[in-house]
């Protein structure tokens, strides 16, 4: 079986939405796209434009998604798993970051409701919410001198930051059918960071 690419800019609803409508039923889907500016902005000082194009793409473009993908499986009677990549910032507070943190809060609202209305189809719902991972954006952004690696070593009880295959092999999980009775769950991946006051006292 050959591998179709279909590309689509997340943030444009109709676009996204037009392109997503003609690919056939999934047993399986996973909202993955994020977008966020390395600049930071004060709460005081955040713009309705600047909410509006991280939103667009952290929040509305996985409702818009799951409603398709959704539809499709319910129409077809195909029970199905939903997972979201929210953050551990959907958790916590970050400082100049809040329309990246209430968006992420958003998908984990997201990932529950949806949850509730599906389950009666076997749909299942979930988020995973990491840590920093060790992404190529993030290499960059710490090769640039950014202390957010430093940041996050010291506040983690297991001192690295997570490759990305960890992140995976959770969305694997939740995919399969070793957890066909889970759903609307956030699942935090962060070695510990969000459990503890401290590392040190």
């Amino acid at each position: 079986m050959g591998v179709t690419s279909n590309v689509a800019d997340v943030g444009n609803w109709d676009e996204l939405k037009e392109k997503i409508e003609k690919i056939e039923t999934l047993d399986g889907l996973v909202n993955n796209a994020a977008f966020s500016d390395e600049a930071t902005l004060s709460s005081l000082e955040v713009s309705n434009n600047y909410l509006q194009k991280i939103f667009a793409v952290n929040l509305f473009g996985s409702i818009n998604t799951t409603q398709i993908v959704a539809k499709k499986m319910i129409a077809d009677g195909r029970p199905g798993s939903i997972v979201n990549v929210s953050s551990i910032f959907a958790l916590q507070a970050a400082p100049g970051y809040l329309a990246y943190t209430v968006s992420k809060a958003g998908m984990d609202m997201v990932t529950k409701q949806f949850a509730l209305e599906l389950g009666p189809h076997n749909i299942r719902v979930n988020s995973v919410n990491p840590t920093l991972v060790m992404t190529e954006a993030s290499k960059n952004f710490i090769a640039q001198g950014h202390p957010i690696e430093k940041l996050f070593l010291e506040r983690t009880p297991m001192p690295r930051i997570p490759e990305e295959e960890e992140i995976a092999a959770p969305i694997l999980y939740f995919l399969s059918d070793m957890s066909s009775m889970v759903s609307g769950t956030i699942h935090i991946i962060d070695g510990g960071l969000t459990s503890s006051f401290s590392t040190k006292m």
